[in-house]
């Protein structure tokens, strides 16, 4: 067990003073290509020294980075929801608009195919329109189909 430890311990401290080798060569159409692993012809060996890892501080970067996406994933669910709730005042207000333009339409209908129209007063009794009043109704109705219908 102790000598496990020890063994852990040893590569823990080499590796972090360890340098990691990149090697760099050039392709058959002259590009530069750079690679963790050696290619089949000549490369370059570079050398990059890496410093210990601070790991407070990646500890710290990592909650930062979790609680920004937390942070965009809250944000996310909200705008889907206002987006969703912007969807049905939509359908809602267009399904309104549809039973206005069929009211609208009908009423119209009315106008233009019956010649004796009335109307019931407070008493309830027919109130028959005047032919006068029945144009000014059809282009009065005509207007709010028009209105409602487009």
């Amino acid at each position: 067990m102790k000598r496990t430890f020890l063994v852990c311990a040893l590569l823990l401290a080499a590796g972090q003073g360890m340098a990691d080798e990149i090697y760099k060569s050039t392709d058959a159409e002259g590009r530069v290509v750079y690679s963790d692993r050696p290619p089949a012809g000549n490369a370059e060996v570079i050398r990059i020294e890496s410093a210990p890892r601070n790991e407070a501080a990646a500890r710290v970067r990592t909650q930062r980075e979790l609680e920004n996406l937390a942070a965009l994933e809250q944000r996310r669910k909200r705008e889907a929801l206002a987006e969703a709730a912007e969807k049905k005042a939509a359908e809602t207000a267009a399904k309104k608009k549809d039973q206005r333009c069929t009211v609208a339409r009908n009423l119209y209908l009315g106008f233009m195919e019956h010649s004796r129209i009335y109307r019931r007063n407070e008493a309830g009794e027919r109130v028959y329109y005047s032919a006068a009043e029945i144009d000014a109704e059809r282009i009065t109705a005509k207007q709010r189909m028009d209105e409602e219908c487009h």
